[in-house]
Formats: C-alpha cells, structure tokens, sequence
C-alpha cells in the first residue's frame, strides 16, 4: 500500500488520526475531521464504492480518499483535489501542502501571530517565493519580512530565526518572491484551502529539487 506523507501535521502516518488544524470550507478542523469530512461529501454510486473497498479498508480513509481523487476525478468537487493534486509516482501519497515541510503553515501562523512586530521594522509581510535546499537545486519556501529583515520560520517544525534580509537573500539564492499583507493572507487561504505555494511556476531558469510538487 503507498504511504500517505501528512504534511498537515509533517509525519508519514497513513491512516492514523491527524489532529493538525486545517482550513476547509471556511472552518477550522483537525485533518481527521477534514478527511471524514471529504468522504460524507462524496456522492459516488454504490458500484464505485465497491470498488475503492476492494483496495481499501475504511480504516484507511486518507488512502481511500486519494484513490478516489485519482481515479474518479468527474465525481470529486475541485475544492477536495485541491489537497490531492498530481504528484511523482514514487509509491506516497501528497497533499496540496506538500512543500519540503510546513514552512508555508509555520509562516501563516506567526504572521496571524503576529511574529515580528517587535522588531519595529515597517510592515511584516508574509513571502512565498523559491530558495536553494542545496549548491544546485531550489525549492519553494516561506518567510515573513520586513523592510530590512528575514523571519524564518521553520520548515520542519516551527523555529523562528530572525535574519538580515540582504544576507538571507543571497544566502539562499531567492528566486522569484511574492508577497502577502495578513489581509491578503487571509484573503488567498480562504479562496485556495490551503497554505502554499501560492507562488507562480517555478522559473524556467533554476533547478527544482526532486520533493518538489508543483500546485
């Protein structure tokens, strides 16, 4: 069976409960219940239910749900396959946060936060954008800043790391910044269901690392 990589909470825990906060239809509620929520919503007729249970148990529902997006997509609103889009046939199974960690959660949650205002810095904005993993390879990451700062707040779990921002770019090579006030935040979560990339595709000039999965 493929491993379901979480990246609402960053475990690989298949089929276990998730109790991450996620926004889904304009509600906060754990992964599980957004899951549990997919499912009820699904009007599929009893022969393809037959079907998806002869692969998989209802203990398996994110398993079952991504089968479904996957192979049933005329029966799935774009709303749910936003957080199951195409991904690597690598044997795992990704959803629309999956973006080499939670940076893109951790950055929302301290602009909301209100991470940096101390710093008295002008405006913090939160930056989804593209930085180097490694000499060679980009991938997308977020980040809030201000006017002459960098809030860096984790990837795999949440550590905020306050650097010069002239330093910080050329450390990392960043490629194609986009930038979002908290109400313009607020305003892309609501409309897209989820923390990013928000970003434009990847420009044809840098080289993406291999995690990489393009929204």
């Amino acid at each position: 069976m493929p491993i379901f990589v979480c990246n609402f909470c960053g475990g690989d825990h298949g089929s276990e409960t998730c109790q991450e906060p996620v926004i889904y239809r304009g509600e906060t509620l754990s992964a599980g219940e957004v899951i549990d929520s997919m499912l009820e919503s699904l009007d599929l007729s009893v022969e393809t239910w037959e079907q998806v249970e002869e692969i998989y148990d209802h203990d398996q529902p994110i398993e079952m749900l991504a089968h479904i997006v996957a192979n049933f997509p005329d029966n799935i609103d774009d709303e749910i396959k936003a957080f199951f889009p195409p991904v690597p046939d690598d044997g795992k199974i990704y959803n629309a946060s999956r973006k080499h960690g939670n940076c893109f959660q951790f950055a929302f949650d301290a602009l909301i936060d209100g991470a940096g205002t101390d710093i008295d810095d002008g405006e913090i904005y939160l930056v989804h954008g593209y930085v180097l993993t490694n000499p060679t390879d980009h991938t997308g990451h977020a980040w809030l800043e201000s006017d002459n700062k960098v809030i860096d707040c984790g990837a795999m779990k949440r550590e905020i790391t306050v650097y010069e921002k002239q330093d910080f770019y050329e450390r990392t090579k960043v490629t194609s910044p986009e930038f979002f006030s908290k109400q313009e935040a607020l305003k892309k979560l609501i409309e897209l269901n989820h923390y990013g990339s928000w970003c434009e595709a990847p420009p044809e000039n840098i080289k993406m690392s291999d995690d990489w999965v393009q929204q």
